[in-house]
């Protein structure tokens, strides 16, 4: 871009009124009816006025109408309006004001805008002289548009006349609801009509606040001088060290350094003794402002430390013979001792700050300083200048939500200054503030000097305009966001390098100067040019597709055989696959935020595992593409007519029906209409960062994490062990070597590591009376992390969630872990790892990195895939997938550590017959029974079961060949269930095979109660024969899942396999318990653990002589509030 051409600001548009700021009509005019007088005001307030005003009937019409409204003769309301008509003049002074305007910038329009009349508006057109005329560049007048104010349409309609921004543009009127009405459309205005007082607005309105406070300070440099409220000079040193802080600009005060400590008073004290001693306050303010050898730094430290009370409390003055304590002056000594790294010298006084905060007792100042604000913007200058990151965790959440408490509370330009300044330190947004302190800058750029500090004994309050307008200025600056473009108008004005160049902040008034209509337009110039290429494309699509329809002998059936049947976990995806996602090395990967990096793509990543990392379309299945979104990370998005739609576009690229679509230049890289790129999700305001929230010490970390990964880890095998435990690494090398705690962790990974910590905290020992819901800080933490992400789909928000909902099934809160687990299906889905099988491996030998890739996707979706199984059986409720949508090979049979070494994984073919085993054999197995329990949930809960005719008896005897099916698949898996999970129960060392066989042995049994729940109370003895297939199975449904279980030992932490036996045979007896009884299949809930223990209670006099376990299932009966308590 050429550097002399400069990007011009903004337009701004000022919309002023006429009548009351330019025209005060007189208020003593009178009509007179037989009965009384009228008031003009009441006249032109009528309706019929305004139909007048906006040109819908005469003036003869209106001024006829109103007279025989309220009894007066028209003649004398000529008269009153041909005497208006003559005798109005404009205000000249407000006049001048508006040329003022004019003659300071370019970049402006003033438009007149009014109700008034055709007549009245000709009649002041030829009196008045050009010169008012001319200031104006447009007038709308409510005559010419027919509308008025406070219309919404009239003020649209102005805006999109002068292609004006709404946030660029002042509305000035002595009517409240005019203003209201323009403020409710995003427009700023003022009902204030005095004209010093419009002036000041207008300047803060069109010019940079920043600018003109610093052209001020440059004016009066070294002649900063503080003064009463009656005007008396007092030179001090004070409030220059707080300008100099702020600015760090030694030529905008007038100080002399002393050798060793500082004393207030530059000049001769006044309003107290006439010796005053050296300070800790000004002495403290001076190591922050100034930066002091560390020799001579620590000098002056070890004296102050040695002016400490025996409360160990920093005192105000080097002298004993003063044994004073400020709140305020003791927080200044610790933001010193604290920037040289000596904070920990005085923890009394840190102790005392922080109950004063926790308590709120800075609320009424203290002796020198008046203002609450001096506690919080010291408060934060002393996070800000701390590297302990345990003070940020003491004190860092507590002072934002005193800081929140503050916002918008009443206070001068110097206490909304110190207020603004703390905000913008932590991150907090405060444009009320912001917006009320810029407002009270004066027309000379400064602001008014305001109540600092206190002289106590002559009760002297003393300010400094200097100190008011530096502090007010870095405030402002600090709380500008760049425009976005390159030069930057904000950073430009003001001669300073852009800070925020990728920002997109929408709070900025002055951003995106693309958003004016000018390009907006040539935006659409552009797109219409390739749609119509698009549409060409598309017809030529559906052209050749019609010819080559009518070329097939049966357009149907071609169709039918078109389409690619069903992949199933056992088939193996096609060499030739495109790929889905692209898994980076886990080792080489940076945490920021989006953590892993599934389908992300990378500018400087180049090629990753052989891989492209396009951000244009790459084909997945027959239907499907990964698409980059705004972030650039690959999305999947399917169907047929989206393909159509990237196809086409493709072709629009050059040479784009020529070449492969891995071939397309990056240069020429197509947009797409699902996701915009470079357009990004605002973060949540109200949310802490990574870095607010504390971590557990390393010592309960470790456990947590360890606990995890030997006692849950392989159950639901949703992370990739090593990859994580790199990553735990570096975030606790990070915190110990690191000033500020999140350099090491990204919001991804963090939320992860609370749930982690959430899903371990349930395993540990627990007092009496404790919490039921163990980890619930860490799930909170996890879940705000979580929150903090929207807009954005990476694999870390899949993981966090499906822990989420691990933990808290834990708690029995099952509803909440359901939609938790659907949450993690649809983020799943969202980066197409339903799909991921079809991505494939190398035709060859695959790398171990392949290996780790597909593992790493197989795990996640089938982890979240059986999470989600399992809570809609339990609650009868829908799931969030179709086996149908998925292509996901199941996950190797090999452990993390394994594979990580290299080790490939065996074929998977028969693995039950094989000798070993791996921890994931278990939930492998679990992930096949959970496929056919999810097969035979979405049967029972289907239109045609769901809405059988409870009158109809024998009418199921239809869907006997789909129980059969099941029947036969729940068979093949009880044969091919391994020795170690199906016999684990007879080992005498308990491990994670056991836990996988209660599991599988629990789902097992209430898969086949959902199976036939419907159809026994249809049971008529006549099918209860030895030769009846079904009810054959009902005698013998789980008896080979546990075939030595008679043996009389059981791991003490799994209780539940002595009554798995009986538990499962119970419903053997079910049709000939109650034969004639007869149940509405549509009321029944679907079977649930509660459901299970109530119906054991029901039959247990039954159950109890004829089995073995009948005891076992009286005690679990009776301890049921004890085994499960589900909330409400």
């Amino acid at each position: 871009m050429d550097s002399n051409n400069e990007v011009e600001p903004p337009k701004a548009t000022i919309l002023v009124d006429l009548g009351g700021v330019f025209v005060h009509p007189p208020e003593d005019y009178t009509l007179t009816t037989s009965e009384s007088t009228v008031t003009l005001g009441r006249v032109l307030s009528s309706s019929i006025w305004m139909e007048y005003e906006m040109g819908k009937i005469t003036e003869q019409e209106c001024f006829t109408q109103v007279a025989d409204l309220y009894g007066f003769q028209v003649k004398d309301l000529e008269a009153v309006v041909s005497d208006l008509r003559e005798s109005l003049t404009y205000d000249q002074q407000m006049l001048s004001v508006f040329h003022a305007i004019k003659r300071r910038t370019t970049a402006v329009e003033i438009i007149l805008v009014t109700n008034i009349s055709e007549p009245e508006y000709r009649a002041l057109r030829n009196r008045w002289d050009e010169d008012f005329w001319r200031t104006f560049d447009g007038v709308y007048a409510s005559w010419m548009i027919g509308l008025r104010k406070p219309s919404l349409r009239f003020y649209r309609h102005v805006v999109r006349s002068t292609r004006s921004l709404p946030q660029r543009t002042f509305v000035i009127d002595d009517r409240p609801e005019n203003v209201l009405a323009a403020l409710s459309l995003g427009l700023r205005g003022t009902v204030n009509t005095d004209a010093g007082v419009v002036f000041r607005e207008l300047l803060n309105f069109i010019e940079d606040p920043v600018k003109r406070g610093l052209t001020f300070l440059r004016q009066n440099a070294g002649k900063l001088h503080s003064t009463t409220q009656e005007g008396d000079s007092i030179e001090e040193n004070y409030a220059q060290l707080l300008v100099l802080e702020a600015l760090q600009d030694w030529s905008l005060v007038d100080l002399r350094r002393p050798p060793c400590l500082w004393n207030f008073f530059s000049g001769k004290p006044k309003y107290t003794s006439q010796t005053y001693p050296d300070d800790m306050d000004t002495t403290a303010l001076a190591l922050v402002a100034i930066d002091y050898k560390p020799e001579i730094a620590h000098q002056i430290l070890d004296k102050m430390l040695g002016n400490v009370n025996e409360d160990g409390l920093a005192q105000v003055y080097f002298d004993k013979s003063r044994p004073r304590v400020d709140a305020i002056i003791a927080l200044n000594v610790l933001v010193a001792l604290h920037k040289y790294g000596r904070g920990y010298e005085l923890p009394e006084t840190l102790d005392w700050v922080h109950h004063i905060l926790l308590n709120r007792a800075y609320i009424y100042g203290t002796r020198y300083y008046a203002s609450p604000e001096w506690f919080l913007y010291y408060a934060s200058r002393l996070l800000l200048h701390s590297k302990d990151p345990s003070l940020e965790e003491k004190l860092g959440a507590l002072l934002r939500a005193r800081l929140v408490e503050r916002t918008g509370v009443d206070g001068d330009a110097f206490c909304l200054a110190m207020r603004l300044l703390a905000c913008n330190s932590l991150g907090i947004r405060n444009h009320l503030d912001r917006e009320r302190l810029a407002s009270m800058q004066q027309e000379d750029g400064g602001w008014e000097p305001s109540a600092m500090y206190v002289f106590p004994t002559d009760k002297k309050t003393v300010g400094n305009r200097g100190t008011t307008t530096a502090l007010a200025v870095k405030a402002l600056q600090d709380a500008i966001k760049c425009d976005g473009e390159d030069p930057c108008h904000n950073c430009q004005s003001r001669e300073q390098i852009c800070e925020f160049q990728d920002s997109n902040d929408n709070a900025s008034t002055s951003r995106r100067y693309a958003a004016s209509f000018e390009e907006r337009c040539q935006h659409m110039d552009n797109l219409c040019e390739r749609l119509e290429g698009l549409a060409k494309t598309l017809s030529d699509c559906i052209a050749t597709a019609q010819r080559s329809t009518s070329i097939q002998s049966s357009g149907a059936a071609s169709i039918s055989n078109s389409i690619p049947p069903a992949r199933h976990e056992e088939q193996t995806a096609l060499p030739h696959s495109d790929p889905v996602i692209d898994i980076p090395d886990i080792g080489e990967v940076p945490d920021r935020s989006p953590g892993f990096g599934l389908g992300a793509v990378s500018e400087s990543s180049g090629n990753m595992q052989g891989h492209d990392t396009q951000t244009y379309p790459t084909p997945v299945d027959a239907v499907g593409h990964m698409v980059a979104d705004s972030y650039g990370r690959l999305r999947y998005i399917g169907g047929a007519t989206n393909k159509m739609m990237i196809e086409a576009v493709q072709n629009l690229s050059p040479g784009g029906a020529s070449k492969p679509i891995r071939s397309i230049d990056k240069n020429n890289e197509i947009s797409l209409p699902f996701f915009i790129q470079g357009q990004v999700w605002p973060e949540l305001p109200y949310l802490p960062q990574p870095q607010d929230l504390a971590r557990p010490p390393q010592y309960v970390s470790d456990l947590l994490v360890g606990i995890y990964f030997d006692q849950l880890h392989y159950t639901f095998p949703i992370l990739y062990k090593p990859d994580f435990m790199r990553r735990y690494h570096l975030m606790n090398a990070g915190a110990r070597t690191s000033a500020k705690r999140d350099t090491a962790v990204g919001r991804g990974f963090l939320s992860v590591f609370f749930a982690v910590c959430a899903c371990a905290s349930s395993l540990l020992p627990r007092a009496p009376g404790s919490s039921s819901l163990p980890g619930i800080e860490y799930y909170q933490k996890a879940l705000l992390l979580h929150f903090a992400s929207s807009g954005e789909v990476f694999l870390e928000q899949v993981q966090c969630l499906g822990l989420l909902a691990l933990c808290s099934a834990g708690w029995n809160t099952l509803s909440q872990s359901w939609r938790f687990a659907g949450q993690a299906v649809r983020l799943a889905q969202d980066l197409g790892l339903h799909v991921s099988s079809l991505k494939g491996l190398s035709i060859d030998t695959p790398s171990p990195t392949e290996y780790v890739e597909a593992q790493v996707a197989r795990c996640t979706w089938w982890s979240v895939f059986t999470l989600d199984c399992l809570m809609s059986i339990c609650l009868g409720r829908p799931m969030a997938t179709d086996e149908a949508d998925c292509c996901c090979d199941l996950p190797f049979d090999i452990s993390n550590e394994d594979l990580e070494h290299g080790i490939p994984p065996a074929p998977s073919i028969n693995s039950h017959l094989s000798s070993t085993s791996s921890p994931m054999t278990g939930f492998l197995a679990l992930t096949r029974l959970c496929r056919i329990a999810a097969r035979v949930h979405r049967f029972y809960s289907s239109n045609r079961i769901r809405g059988r005719d409870s009158t109809l008896s024998d009418d199921w005897t239809h869907l006997l060949p789909t129980l059969d099916g099941f029947v036969r698949e729940l068979d093949e898996w009880l044969q091919k269930l391994p020795n170690e999970i199906r016999f684990s129960a007879n080992l005498t060392q308990s491990g994670p095979n056991l836990t996988m066989c209660v599991i599988v042995f629990i789902l097992h049994s209430g898969t086949i109660m959902n199976l036939y729940r419907f159809v026994l109370p249809c049971l008529n003895l006549r099918y209860a024969s030895p030769t009846n297939h079904i009810y054959g199975w009902i005698q013998t449904p789980c008896s080979p899942l546990l075939p030595n279980y008679n043996v009389p030992f059981v791991s003490p932490p799994h209780p539940l396999p002595n009554p798995c036996k009986p538990l499962c045979r119970m419903h053997q007896r079910r049709p000939q318990l109650h034969p004639g009884r007869r149940t509405d299949p549509r009321a029944s809930p679907a079977v649930t653990l509660p459901g299970l223990l109530r119906a054991i209670s029901h039959h247990i006099r039954y159950l109890a002589p004829q089995h073995d376990g009948g005891r076992e299932i009286t005690g679990l009966a009776s301890g049921r509030k004890e085994c499960i308590d589900v909330p409400g």
